[in-house]
């Protein structure tokens, strides 16, 4: 019964904090440009990272006798 009010107690506040979240407002436009490019990088890292698994697979399985 203890970890059922806990979690309740934890739902809660995670609803209370997205409510306060949904509530700001940023309306300076250098933090919506900056907040694009950080989206942009994340995505090209994301690629890269991809990519560089996709070589170690295929380099692993040339190395493996058929």
């Amino acid at each position: 019964m203890a970890g059922q009010v806990i979690e309740a107690e934890r739902d809660l506040i995670d609803r209370v904090n997205a409510l306060r979240l949904e509530s700001m407002r940023v309306d300076d436009p250098w933090v919506h440009a900056a907040a694009e490019v950080d989206s942009e990088s994340l995505d090209s890292l994301s690629r890269a990272r991809d990519t560089g698994r996709r070589i170690a697979e295929l380099a692993t399985s040339e190395r493996r006798p058929s």
